[in-house]
């Protein structure tokens, strides 16, 4: 009866920590983001869900993290598709983006570059468009892998936006959609 208690409790967490929105979380569109992660009183599902990853989430006086598995129809990643990430980014000192495996390890890109900052992007007007594609696009353009699915890490530094995570909307962070996909 232990054991089978024991495998049950580690079932139901591995289940809850990889739904969508895990608890502690909070979803703004594809985005999902833990406030409390980094705080001096995390909550314990938002520490196994780092712990897992092998993160470290960021100091709420840092800035936020802001990850996304599902595109804006909550469609999972898959390196067969092309997406564009649109909109006006928050206010921060800088950000980053990065593309992790579905696992959390850190793509091998061919072109070199698994991620980039707000200082590589070039702006249209006030907007900011960032292509996702496993081959090459005009523009933003930062490379996934071909197949499978992945993850997007989007961190913002030094942001007002730490402070009021729990008030913010969907209309204040980039959206995420699928352009088209290879059959």
């Amino acid at each position: 009866m232990l054991l089978v208690g024991l495998a049950g409790g580690l079932f139901a967490t591995w289940h809850i920590l990889s739904a969508s929105k895990p608890p502690g979380a909070i979803k703004y569109g594809s985005w999902v983001v833990w406030p409390a992660a980094g705080s001096s009183n995390p909550d314990p599902y938002s520490l196994a869900y780092f712990a897992r990853r092998g993160d470290i989430p960021l100091a709420p006086v840092e800035g936020l993290a802001f990850f996304a598995s599902r595109d804006s129809d909550d469609a999972v990643l898959e390196g067969r598709c092309t997406y564009e990430i649109t909109g006006a980014f928050p206010p921060a000192r800088a950000w980053t983006l990065f593309v992790f495996q579905a696992d959390g390890r850190v793509i091998s890109s061919p072109a070199g570059r698994p991620g980039f900052t707000s200082v590589e992007t070039i702006l249209e007007g006030a907007v900011t468009r960032i292509a996702l594609s496993a081959s090459p696009q005009t523009g933003n353009w930062l490379q996934i892998p071909p197949a499978g699915q992945f993850i997007l890490a989007l961190r913002f530094y030094d942001t007002p936006l730490s402070a009021v995570a729990s008030v913010l909307d969907d209309a204040r962070l980039p959206a995420l959609r699928r352009v088209g996909c290879l059959s």
